[in-house]
């Protein structure tokens, strides 16, 4: 990790904007879960670059309320000592002629080794002409 400030910005910056990406028609989409209160999933999982271990992240994730429906998630590196935190709040409905789901909360990231925490805000989706074969609008959420 480098030792300048700004690069280890930069880095979050790309690491947050590299996880956002676009869902086509197609591409297996699938409706979310309708959570339990106080529901977990946990896992942890190994990173490896070529032959050599990084250290395992391990997350857990916990549905806090089911309404409003808050979702906390927690993920860490202790071998790379990167840890996020993340309060997700998603909120849903129509406006005009499309669908928009704000993600309301943020999510931090901590660099142990350097004492620093970046607060990134999570982004809001717009889905316009969400359409059936036979031209209805229907519940995507």
């Amino acid at each position: 990790m480098s030792t300048r400030a700004s690069e280890r910005m930069l880095r979050v910056l790309r690491w947050y904007l590299a996880s956002l990406y676009y869902v086509k028609r197609g591409d297996d989409v699938t409706k979310p879960l309708a959570p339990v209160l106080g529901e977990t999933y946990r896992c942890s999982w190994q990173l490896v670059r070529d032959t050599e271990n990084l250290g395992d992240v391990t997350y857990a994730a916990e549905q806090v309320s089911v309404n409003p429906p808050v979702t906390c998630v927690h993920a860490e590196c202790v071998a790379s000592g990167v840890e996020a935190r993340v309060r997700l709040q998603p909120d849903a409905f129509c406006v005009g002629s499309y669908v928009q789901l704000r993600l309301h909360g943020l999510a931090r990231i901590h660099l142990t080794q350097y004492a620093e925490e970046y607060a990134l805000e999570l982004p809001t989706g717009c889905m316009r002409y969400v359409k059936r074969e036979r031209d209805e609008l229907f519940d995507v959420l």
